[in-house]
C-alpha cells in the first residue's frame, strides 16, 4: 500500500498530524482542569481568609464594644462601626462563596444578627445619649437644690442633703436598684421634713420634686439601657456560639474540598502522564515506522554511496523488504547502476592498463590519484602505496622539481604541456626516453581537479632519429670521402709512380755517392718519399668504401699477431698483458681489426718517445655480452682542446703540428689513422672512447658487441620465457658465411628448431622461393651479384604481401631507406649488421607475433 516515499512520509504526517490534535485537545482539556481547580483552590483560599478574617472581626467587635462602654476611648465607637462594616463585607462574600446550603444559610443568619446586634447597640448609645442629657439636667436640678438649702442656711437640712450627696454621688457610679430606693427615700424624706418645718418654701419643694422626678426618669433609662446591653450581649453571645459552628462546618468543607481538589489534580496528573507515555510511545512508534521505511534505507544507501565514492565499488544496497518498494528500488537501481559503473571502471581500467604508456593523475597538490601499470614499474610501487603520495616519496628532488615545473606549466597554460623526460625504471633500472603530455583537468563548473600525464616511449624514436642524423652526417662524409676516394684513385697511381721513382732514384744516390752532404740529402729525399706512400696508403683506406667481411677468430691471438709484427718499434717498451691467455671467439672482419690495432700502438708507440720509463698495457675482457679491448700508455697524452678532433681526418699533433714539442722530431702522422680506426669500430657497431692527460698518458677502450655461435642458457631460458615461435619454415639470406652459419645454428636449435633454408646470394634465394613456400625470410641488404636485398623485397611483397622480412645490414644507404618501408609496411623490420644472437631471435619472433594475429 504504501510503496512510494510520498505515500509513506504522507502517512506519517497524517499519523503525527492526528497525534497532535489529540494531544493539542488533552493537553488544553488538562490546562483547563488546572485552571479551574486552580481558580477553586484560589477562592477555597480566599474564603477560608475571609472566615479567618471574620472570626477576628467578632473579637475585634468585642473590644470596641467595651471600649465603647466604658466611655474611654473617644475613637471607639468610630472603630467599632469600621468592624461591624469590614465583617459585614466579609460575610457578604462569603454568601457568596459556593459552599453548602447550611453553611450558606447560617452565614446569612449570622449577618442579619449582626444587624440586630447593630440596632441593638445604637438604641443603647441613644438611650445612653438621652441618659447623658438627662443627667445633665439631673446635676443642674441637684446643683439648684443644694445652693437652695445651703443659700437659705436650712441647717437642719444639711445631713439629709449629705446623705442626698451621698446616696446620689453612689447612684451615679453604681446606678444600682437599692442606692436608688435609699436616695427617694432621702429625698421624700427631705420632702417632709421641709413641709414640716417650711411648708411655704415652695421653691425648695419644686426643686425636690424635679429632681425626684428627674431621678426616676434617669433610673427608668438605666435599666432600659442595662436590658438593652443584656440584649445586646445575649445577641453576640449567639452570633459567636453561631459563627464557630460555621467556623468550624466551613473548616471542615474547606479542608474535604481541598482534599477533593488536590486528588483530582493528582488524578489529572496520572492521567497526563499516562497520555504523555501513550504519546511518547506512538511518538516513537511513528519515528520507528519512518526510520524503517525511510530513514534507514537512506542512510544504507548512503553508506554504499561513501563507501562507493572513496574507492570501493564492490559496496551494495541490500534491504530485506518489496523491490517494488520506491526507495528499496531506486537502492537496487543504484546497485545497478554501480554494476555498469564498474563494469565501465574495470574496461577503463583494462584499457588504461593496456595502453603502454605511462598514465597516471595527480590533484592540484601534486599527490597522485591514480596510475597504471606501467607507471608502478617506473616508482617501483604498487598503486596503492602510490595514491596520496607526491614525486618526492619516489624519485629524487632534482627530478621532482623538474615533475612538478612540468606539472605547472600546464595549469598555467591551461592547455596540454609536451616535454621530453629520460627517466630510469626502478622495477629493473632500465632507461626510457619518454615523451610527456600533461593535461590539466577540470570539474563542470571550472573548477581544477588535477594534472592527467601519459608519457610515451620514445627510447626507439629518439633513437632511429639519432641513427638518421648520424646515418646523414655519415653519408654526407661518405659523399666526400667518396669524392676524396675517386680523387685519390686517380692519383694514387700516378703519385706513387711518381714517389717510385723519386725512391729509386734516392736509393741510387745513396748508393753511388761518397760525399757525406750529398748523402744526406739523398738520405731525407728518399724518408720522405717513403712518408709519402703511407699517407697516399693511409688516404685511400680512409676513402675506400667496403663492408666488413666477417669471420670468427680469436681476438686475443690477433692481438698477439699486432705486437709481433711491431716487435721491432716496441723495442724499449714494456709490455704489460692482461687476459690475453683466454681464447675469444670473435666474429669481424680481421683485417679491418688489425688495421685497428696496429694504428692504435703505433700512436702509442709514437706517444712514448720521449718517456722515460715507457710501458703499454693491453687488456682483453668479456662482460654482459661485450667484448673490451684497453689500450693504455704513460705517453705524451693529448690536450684536453684537442681531445674531441682527433678522429677527424687530417688531424695530427705530430711533425710540424708538434707544437708542444711532445713527439721526437722524425716522428710524422698523416692524420688519417684515428679516422680509419673510428670509421672500422663504427662499421662493427662497437664504441671508442678515448681518456687522456697531457705528460700523463693514454687509455684507448674498444668495446664489440660479442656474437657467439650459439645462445647461452641464459639467453635460451629467456626467449623461453618471454615465448618463442617454433617449427617455421625459413628463408636465410646471407652472403658472410660465417654469419650465415652462426644464424642457421641458432634458428634449427633448441628452442626454436626451425626449418631453415640458407642462400649466400640473391639468385639462389630466387630458386628457393620458386619452390617452398616460408613463414619469414630473413634478408640481407647487401648482396653478391646483380640482386641485392632491396630488390629481393620487390620481388617478395609482388607476390606475398604479409610474409615477414627481417633485414640484416649496417649499410648507411639501406639505413635511410628502411624507415620509409617500416612506416609502409609493418610486417618488416630490421637489425644492424653484426647484432647478438637474442636481439635477432627477438626481432624474428616479434614479425611471427604480427603474422600471427
Amino acid at each position: 500500500m504504501f510503496r512510494t516515499i510520498s505515500s509513506k512520509i504522507s502517512a506519517i504526517v497524517i499519523l503525527l498530524i492526528l497525534l497532535f490534535v489529540v494531544n493539542y485537545g488533552l493537553l488544553t482539556y488538562f490546562l483547563n482542569e488546572q485552571e479551574l481547580l486552580a481558580t477553586q483552590m484560589l477562592e477555597m483560599s480566599q474564603a477560608e481568609r475571609k472566615l479567618h478574617a471574620v472570626n477576628g472581626g467578632f473579637y475585634e467587635i468585642r473590644f470596641w464594644e467595651k471600649k465603647v462602654l466604658e466611655e474611654k476611648n473617644p475613637d471607639a465607637i468610630a472603630n467599632y462601626g469600621a468592624s461591624i462594616s469590614s465583617i459585614k463585607t466579609e460575610l457578604r462574600e462569603l454568601e457568596d462563596f459556593e459552599t453548602n446550603k447550611t453553611i450558606q444559610s447560617k452565614l446569612h443568619s449570622i449577618r442579619a444578627g449582626i444587624l440586630h446586634q447593630e440596632t441593638i447597640f445604637n438604641e443603647a448609645q441613644q438611650l445612653k445619649t438621652t441618659q447623658n442629657l438627662h443627667r445633665t439636667s439631673l446635676n443642674t436640678s441637684y446643683r439648684s437644690l443644694s445652693s437652695n438649702i445651703l443659700n437659705d442656711d436650712m441647717r437642719q437640712f444639711f445631713k439629709p442633703l449629705f446623705n442626698l450627696n451621698h446616696f446620689f454621688i453612689v447612684y451615679i457610679m453604681q446606678q444600682d436598684e437599692p442606692v436608688y430606693n435609699s436616695l427617694i427615700m432621702v429625698v421624700d424624706y427631705l420632702y417632709k421634713k421641709i413641709e414640716q418645718i417650711h411648708p411655704s418654701d415652695d421653691r425648695t419643694k419644686e426643686y425636690l420634686l424635679s429632681f425626684k422626678n428627674l431621678l426616676q426618669e434617669d433610673f427608668k433609662l438605666s435599666n432600659l439601657i442595662n436590658n438593652t446591653e443584656e440584649h445586646f450581649e445575649l445577641v453576640n453571645t449567639g452570633l459567636l456560639n453561631q459563627f464557630d459552628d460555621v467556623f468550624t462546618e466551613a473548616s471542615a468543607l474547606f479542608k474535604s474540598k481541598y482534599v477533593e481538589a488536590e486528588s483530582k489534580r493528582n488524578n489529572l496528573n496520572n492521567m497526563a502522564f499516562f497520555l504523555t507515555v501513550i504519546s511518547v510511545t506512538l511518538m516513537g512508534f511513528v519515528f520507528y515506522l519512518f526510520s524503517k521505511t525511510i530513514v534507514t534505507p537512506i542512510r544504507s544507501l548512503a553508506m554504499v554511496m561513501r563507501k562507493v565514492r572513496d574507492g570501493n565499488f564492490d559496496e551494495r544496497f541490500f534491504w530485506a523488504g518489496s523491490k517494488k518498494d520506491e526507495l528499496i528500488g531506486y537502492g537496487y537501481h543504484f546497485n545497478t547502476m554501480l554494476d555498469t559503473l564498474q563494469e565501465h571502471d574495470a574496461l577503463l581500467r583494462t584499457l588504461i592498463e593496456t595502453i603502454p604508456d605511462l598514465v597516471w593523475l595527480k590533484n592540484p597538490q601534486g599527490e597522485y590519484l591514480l596510475c597504471n601499470l606501467r607507471f608502478e614499474r617506473f616508482f617501483g610501487a604498487k598503486q596503492k602505496d602510490i595514491i596520496g603520495k607526491t614525486d618526492y616519496d619516489f624519485v629524487d628532488k632534482k627530478l621532482a622539481d623538474f615533475f612538478k615545473k612540468m606539472d605547472l606549466a600546464a595549469i598555467r597554460a591551461n592547455e596540454p604541456h609536451i616535454n621530453e623526460e629520460e627517466i630510469v625504471y626502478a622495477d629493473d633500472g632500465h632507461k626510457e626516453h619518454l615523451e610527456t603530455i600533461k593535461t590539466p583537468v577540470f570539474d563542470s563548473e571550472g573548477n581544477l581537479k588535477g594534472v592527467l600525464g601519459i608519457a610515451r616511449d620514445i627510447t626507439e624514436r629518439k633513437k632511429n632519429e639519432e641513427e638518421k642524423i648520424q646515418a646523414y652526417l655519415a653519408l654526407e662524409e661518405h659523399k666526400k670521402l667518396a669524392l676524396v676516394g675517386k680523387i685519390a684513385g686517380k692519383m694514387a697511381h700516378d703519385f706513387n709512380n711518381i714517389l717510385g721513382i723519386i725512391m729509386g732514384q734516392s736509393e741510387l744516390g745513396l748508393l753511388r755517392c761518397k760525399e757525406q752532404e750529398t748523402l744526406k740529402t739523398f738520405q731525407v729525399i728518399f724518408d720522405q718519399s717513403l712518408r709519402g706512400r703511407n699517407l697516399t696508403k693511409n688516404l685511400v683506406a680512409f676513402a675506400k668504401d667496403q663492408e666488413p667481411k666477417y669471420e670468427y677468430f680469436y681476438l686475443n691471438e690477433k692481438i698477439e699477431l699486432v705486437l709481433n709484427l711491431l716487435e721491432k718499434n716496441l723495442e724499449g717498451i714494456e709490455i704489460r698483458k692482461e687476459g690475453l691467455s683466454e681464447n675469444i671467439d670473435f666474429l669481424a672482419d680481421p683485417g679491418m681489426i688489425e688495421h685497428c690495432l696496429v694504428n692504435i700502438f703505433q700512436n702509442s708507440i709514437h706517444a712514448l718517445s720521449k718517456s722515460e720509463n715507457p710501458f703499454i698495457s693491453v687488456q682483453l675482457r668479456q662482460s654482459n655480452g661485450i667484448v673490451i679491448v684497453m689500450i693504455s700508455d704513460n705517453g705524451c697524452g693529448i690536450p684536453e682542446a684537442h681531445i674531441d678532433k682527433i678522429f677527424e681526418p687530417s688531424f695530427s699533433l705530430k711533425g710540424s703540428r708538434d707544437v708542444l714539442a711532445s713527439y721526437e722530431s722524425t716522428i710524422k702522422g698523416s692524420g688519417y689513422g684515428m679516422a680509419n680506426v673510428n670509421k672500422c669500430i663504427e662499421l662493427h657497431k662497437g664504441n671508442i672512447t678515448v681518456h687522456s692527460q697531457l705528460n700523463i698518458g693514454t687509455t684507448v677502450e674498444l668495446s664489440f658487441p660479442l656474437i657467439r655461435r650459439k645462445l647461452t642458457k641464459e639467453e635460451k631460458m629467456a626467449i623461453k620465457n618471454e615465448g618463442c615461435h617454433s617449427n617455421k619454415r625459413i628463408l636465410l639470406v646471407e652472403d658472410e658465411i660465417q654469419i650465415a652459419e652462426v644464424q642457421r645454428f641458432v634458428l634449427t636449435n633448441d628452442p626454436c628448431n626451425h626449418i631453415v633454408d640458407v642462400a649466400h646470394t640473391g639468385e639462389a634465394a630466387l630458386k628457393f622461393l620458386a619452390k617452398n613456400e616460408y613463414d619469414l625470410i630473413s634478408l640481407d641488404y647487401m648482396l653478391p651479384g646483380k640482386i641485392n636485398g632491396k630488390n629481393m623485397y620487390d620481388h617478395i611483397r609482388s607476390e606475398n604481401k604479409t610474409t615477414p622480412i627481417l633485414f640484416i645490414s649496417g649499410n648507411i644507404e639501406f639505413l635511410e631507406s628502411i624507415k620509409d618501408l617500416k612506416r609502409d609496411d609493418c610486417f618488416v623490420d630490421h637489425v644492424s649488421k653484426p647484432c647478438q644472437n637474442i636481439v635477432y631471435l627477438n626481432s624474428i619472433n616479434v614479425l611471427l607475433d604480427k603474422a600471427k594475429s
